[in-house]
């Protein structure tokens, strides 16, 4: 699993490509991160639907939480008291 990357590298990397029409390995180059950030960031951005320029109601912590949504939500912690261990 992938770290969840910084919000502002985010935006960064959606300017660069949007904006400025730069390909995945320029931008991986200018922002000094590997090809393959710069695809999930784009994959988990496209998967949004929300498009270019983002709406203006749309805050850091909502993009962020959409696309690095909290692993551990859908988790149940086993019930150790029934395990035999």
């Amino acid at each position: 699993m992938s770290k969840p990357t910084d919000i502002k590298r985010v935006k960064a990397v959606l300017r660069l490509k949007f904006d400025e029409n730069l390909g995945n390995r320029d931008i991986a180059r200018r922002l000094n991160v590997g090809a393959a950030t710069i695809s999930d960031i784009l994959g988990k951005f496209k998967s949004l639907n929300c498009g270019w320029p983002l709406p203006e109601h749309t805050t850091d912590s909502w993009l962020h939480q959409s696309l690095y949504p909290d692993r551990k939500a859908g988790r149940v912690k086993p019930d150790y008291a029934l395990m035999d261990i």
